[in-house]
């Protein structure tokens, strides 16, 4: 089977699932950054135990990020961050 063939019959099976191909590929794509941010979140929680960590991180920009990631709807990446804004919270 020559390569435009092949090409043309992956298509043709593509365009068949209409939309939900596309959708099951940026669903899969946003899983996998939210799986992302969720154990980044976990391991600056980890690191903001620490009075020199938590000067590093603001120096480097990390609160504004952070700020981004608190209108997420998902529970495993808040509960994290809360910690961290806790930690912040802690030398005011």
């Amino acid at each position: 089977m020559s390569n435009v063939s092949l090409n043309a019959k992956l298509a043709s099976h593509k365009i068949g699932k209409g939309h939900g191909y596309l959708e099951s590929i940026l669903k899969d794509r946003w899983e996998k950054k939210l799986r992302v941010a969720q154990c980044a979140a976990r391991a600056l929680a980890s690191c903001a135990n620490s009075k020199r960590t938590r000067m590093v991180m603001r120096t480097d920009g990390v609160i504004p990020l952070l700020s981004r990631l608190l209108g997420a709807n998902d529970v495993e990446l808040l509960i994290p961050l809360v910690g961290i804004i806790k930690e912040f919270a802690k030398e005011v």
